[in-house]
């Protein structure tokens, strides 16, 4: 394992202050301002074109800011970057393997090429940890894509690190696939301390395995912080089924109650608990046909989408 590094704030893992990225006239990150705190499974979120990756290669000095400071664990990463990095692990975009070689094998060049020290037996310890001890012996060439991105995960953390960098770990994975990588994120922060840095447009698995998060749009940071203090208060969803959508949407919003959005069938208002049976009355007595209204908590789908608005939003959220 790498030599830890000793912090002037032990507690704050990764330190941004107004980091940019411009692109010739382009501005894909502008003064982005973040902190990641030793243990946090955190959330960075936003629609395609956000700036997520290129933030998220900014961290990894795998592109220079065009201004700003960045710091992992402390300290300037442009000091001490080599130094910083080896106590990083990261998946970014989708992993490359040599096809030809087994599970195993890659992962055996991967910390041979890294000069990761390696003790013995943690190869077989992260096949284990991402499930794919009885698959490790196969060629990489016939792994289905979320096999692939189970690899990647492994090849993230062959070297234990204490931040972990993941841009979309999900990706191509099943249900029960889903669950077992959640699983191990939160198992691996609460009982190994290892910082998670998690990049996804999985909304309501976001909300299940981070504690805090930021949401990026258009390159600028909208909000971010703790889960539960952005989705607390007394603001509730109130989910109504009707034929008449459009008539309800506009009466609702004529009332002054605030209509999140609205599909064929079903539109989505916030209001506040003690709201529900008022709505449901007004629509009555205007004659709007109720399928169904269903009061519910807050979700972080619903924060997000409050936030931000238009197509990209809906990309990012279906």
């Amino acid at each position: 394992m790498n030599e830890a590094l000793s912090s002037p704030d032990d507690d704050v893992v990764v330190r941004t202050r107004g980091l940019t990225r411009r692109f010739g006239r382009s501005v894909a990150v502008s003064e982005l301002s973040i902190e990641v705190r030793r243990g946090d499974v955190f959330g960075f979120l936003g629609p395609n074109g956000a700036g997520k990756t290129t933030t998220i290669r900014m961290l990894l000095g795998l592109l220079r800011p065009s201004a700003g400071e960045i710091e992992l664990f402390g300290r300037p990463l442009h000091r001490d970057r080599l130094r910083l990095l080896a106590q990083v692990g990261a998946l970014v975009e989708q992993p490359a393997f040599y096809p030809w070689l087994t599970g195993r094998e890659n992962l055996r060049a991967f910390g041979y090429l890294t000069g990761a020290r390696l003790g013995a037996g943690r190869i077989e310890e992260v096949l284990e940890l991402v499930g794919l001890a009885g698959r490790a012996d196969d060629r990489v060439a016939i792994y289905s894509q979320g096999m692939r991105q189970r690899l990647g995960i492994a090849q993230a953390l062959l070297a234990r690190p204490r931040l972990v960098f993941l841009d979309e770990p999900t990706n191509g994975l099943d249900p029960p696939g889903i669950e077992h990588i959640r699983s191990l994120l939160l198992r691996l922060a609460r009982e190994h301390g290892v910082t998670v840095f998690v990049s996804s447009h999985l909304l309501h698995e976001v909300e299940r395995m981070c504690n805090r998060v930021a949401i990026l749009d258009r390159g600028r940071l909208v909000v971010s912080g703790e889960v539960g203090a952005l989705l607390g208060g007394d603001g509730t969803i109130v989910e109504i089924e009707t034929h008449a959508v459009e008539r309800a949407a506009a009466l609702l919003a004529d009332t002054g109650y605030r209509v999140l959005g609205t599909e064929s069938d079903r539109l989505r208002v916030r209001a506040d608990r003690t709201q529900v049976a008022a709505i449901a009355r007004l629509l009555c007595e205007h004659d709007v046909g109720l399928e169904a209204l269903v009061p519910r908590r807050p979700s972080l789908e619903d924060f997000f989408r409050e936030r931000l608005e238009g197509p990209a939003v809906a990309e990012a959220v279906s």
